[in-house]
């Protein structure tokens, strides 16, 4: 996993699938904000900063890049589904 130099913002201009978000802490209740940009392998996403209370460190809102989502990729997808006539 990579974090990335820029905004939560930024990130999400890149990839509009991505939103802000807030999540719940499931141990104290505290409001925590999914603000922390990264990207792995052909993932972008936002995580939260660990709640003050120590719980919580792993959520996130993750969406597939666009560069997963290659010509290829879907040529191929279409072929196994019959869709088109691909050799």
């Amino acid at each position: 996993m990579v974090f990335l130099n820029c905004s939560a913002d930024e990130l999400i201009q890149r990839y509009p699938g991505l939103r802000k978000a807030t999540a719940i802490c499931s141990a104290c209740g505290a409001e925590l904000e999914l603000n922390r940009p990264f990207r792995e392998k052909g993932y972008a996403g936002l995580l939260v900063e660990q709640c003050a209370c120590g719980a919580n460190e792993n959520m996130a809102d993750v969406r597939v890049t666009t560069e997963v989502f290659s010509k290829a990729f879907w040529e191929r997808i279409l072929r196994e589904v019959g869709a088109i006539g691909i050799p």
